[in-house]
């Protein structure tokens, strides 16, 4: 048995016992906080690796994320799969598709992440990845309540779908830190509700720079520049020739010509 999979072993019991309203003792709950500690390396070499190497594949798409995440929930709730397998098969489809999401942000910004990938970068994509593990076990542990109450597995998509929404979200991030200081980006609907904030900021032209100097982004929960916290929100900064808009950044002293001090 490898370190991994006893790991997951213990932090499958923790998810079962507390689906069950039982105590979990401290030992077990501290092992949530492994990962990060014990893989920090071994996921920055996996990402670099990725990153050198990949070449981005249509198949890696937020609608096959969604589906696989989805697929996930079913095989778990049906018990096709053991808890242990959900655990391995999330952490290697995490993995994968969003380092191809930060790929393809770093293409959108006009990079190559063979040669451009950086160790910001890489910790960047490490800290996205990590978050997502962390959340594994709450996951785990509805989908295992879920199947003993008989309540269906149709009602957890929403949770799934709320989890795919990262590969928008990471390929976002890849593109504002990765463009060039002076890419002009516009704040794009995406196809949802949207808040007060998404509404305010929709066809709004800004620099690269002024975005992130700004802290203003879409989606990106918890995003506390957004009213709709961007859990559910769909929208994108998009490269675009024309011209930044007149003013600030909505919500921020920010103009949105800023660029950089030479």
């Amino acid at each position: 048995m490898t370190d991994k999979t006893l790991i997951n072993s213990l932090i499958a019991i923790s998810a079962e016992l507390e689906h069950i309203g039982a105590a979990v003792p401290d030992s077990i709950k501290a092992l949530r906080r492994l990962p990060l500690e014990h893989y920090r390396d071994r996921l920055q070499s996996s990402i670099k690796a990725a990153g050198l190497s990949l070449v981005y594949p249509a198949v890696k798409t937020l609608s096959f994320y969604r589906d696989r995440l989805r697929a996930a929930v079913r095989d778990l709730y049906r018990g096709d799969i053991t808890d242990i397998e959900y655990l391995t098969e999330m952490q290697a489809l995490i993995d994968d598709q969003l380092v191809g999401a930060w790929n393809a942000g770093m293409r959108e910004a006009g990079l190559d992440p063979q040669t451009d990938m950086t160790n910001e970068m890489l910790d960047a994509l490490a800290s996205i990845i990590q978050n997502e593990y962390d959340h594994l076990i709450d996951f785990a542990a509805a989908i295992l309540k879920a199947k003993d109450d008989q309540t269906g597995f149709e009602g957890l998509y929403a949770r799934a779908d709320i989890w795919a929404n990262r590969w928008t979200d990471t390929k976002q991030q890849a593109l504002v830190m990765s463009a060039p200081s002076d890419l002009n980006l516009r704040w794009v609907y995406g196809d949802t509700d949207h808040c007060s904030t998404c509404e305010g900021l929709n066809d709004i032209i800004a620099t690269s720079y002024a975005w992130s100097q700004s802290g203003v982004r879409p989606q990106n929960p918890p995003n506390s520049h957004l009213e709709c916290g961007g859990w559910r929100c769909q929208c994108n900064l998009e490269p675009t020739d024309d011209k930044p808009s007149d003013g600030n950044i909505p919500g921020t002293a920010v103009p949105c010509n800023l660029r950089p001090p030479k």
